[in-house]
């Protein structure tokens, strides 16, 4: 009977039945391979090891497992025609419990001695890590090469070959006008190469651009930018003659030798002196005083002449000092 209530014997089967007690050659070999693939799972979940290495270590572990399942007793041995005791089946249930229990501990003590698997999958100490950066400017990752080694996927770099996040890109747009080109100022940086305008400052294209001729009298105005779009015609006047060309001297300006006289236009294209007037009876622009002609000397009897254009000298007269 179970417990306290009596329900009647329960009698271990007799005559021909087989056996119970113990594991035959075909019942062991179905738990070895049930503690095999038990034990294969669990590596690969806590491990990852290639093809090769999985083998052996399930080898390692399965072959001491296959003897224990060869080894495992119980401490009753039920008989055939005999009444069941549940204190000697729960103790052969305890037995089995703990060998369970200490297999356990050993497929532990089994695992800490198998190799420990690298990320890419095999046994070597990789010298970096998957997913580690590398590059010259650490933007890159390392990946498996195989199971044994890690490869830099790449070596990426700015566009001018630097490590500096650029404030622009060689090749965009840049200036006043958007006409011109950024490119790069060594490796880490960029600049645009130029600024170009029309000439005023502006973007539009002028039809008549700065510093051009222009002008509808004489052609001779300068074009000059009037605001950043636009352009106009300074300087375009004719001369004081009324003509195009230029005069060499303006009309009222003091000319002749001694400037006495004045510039005059002779027509619209020409200005000429209108004399040559000279300041002395020499010849000269000095006034001379007294004038040529005067008399001179000690009695008054001599005359003054010409000495160059800007003097005179006394000449002829009563030597003196008695005056006839």
């Amino acid at each position: 009977m179970w417990g306290s209530d009596r329900w009647g014997d329960f009698l271990w089967m007799a005559g021909n039945a087989p056996d119970v007690p113990s594991l035959g050659l075909f019942a062991l070999g179905a738990l070895a391979s049930l503690l095999v693939l038990v034990t294969t799972r669990a590596l690969s979940r806590r491990t990852r090891l290639g093809g090769g290495a999985s083998l052996l270590a399930v080898l390692f572990v399965a072959l001491p497992l296959l003897a224990w399942a060869q080894s495992v007793s119980v401490p009753n041995q039920l008989e055939n025609g005999t009444t069941a005791d549940a204190d000697e089946v729960n103790a052969n249930f305890d037995a089995l419990v703990a060998e369970i229990e200490a297999l356990r501990a050993r497929v532990d003590v089994l695992e800490a001695q198998l190799p420990a698997a690298n990320a890419c999958g095999g046994t070597s100490v990789l010298a970096n890590e998957p997913g580690d950066v590398c590059g010259s400017c650490g933007l890159d990752q390392y990946v498996c090469a195989g199971t044994e080694s890690t490869v830099c996927d790449g070596d990426a770099t700015n566009a001018c070959g630097g490590c500096s996040t650029l404030s622009a890109l060689p090749g965009d747009a840049c200036g006043t006008c958007g006409v011109d080109t950024v490119i790069c100022s060594g490796t880490e940086s960029t600049i645009c190469d130029g600024d170009t305008n029309n000439g005023c400052g502006g973007c539009t294209t002028l039809a008549n651009p700065p510093g051009a001729s222009c002008g509808a009298l004489c052609g001779n105005g300068t074009l000059e930018c009037a605001s950043t779009e636009s352009t106009v015609c300074v300087g375009d006047v004719q001369n004081a003659c009324g003509g195009c060309s230029v005069l060499s001297a303006e009309p009222g300006d003091a000319c002749g030798p001694c400037g006495l006289d004045t510039v005059q236009c002779v027509n619209p294209n020409f200005a000429s002196c209108d004399g040559g007037t000279t300041g002395n009876a020499c010849g000269g622009c000095q006034t001379l005083v007294p004038p040529p002609g005067a008399g001179c000397g000690p009695c008054g009897d001599g005359v003054l002449v010409c000495n160059g254009t800007e003097g005179t000298v006394c000449q002829g007269g009563s030597p003196g000092p008695v005056c006839p």
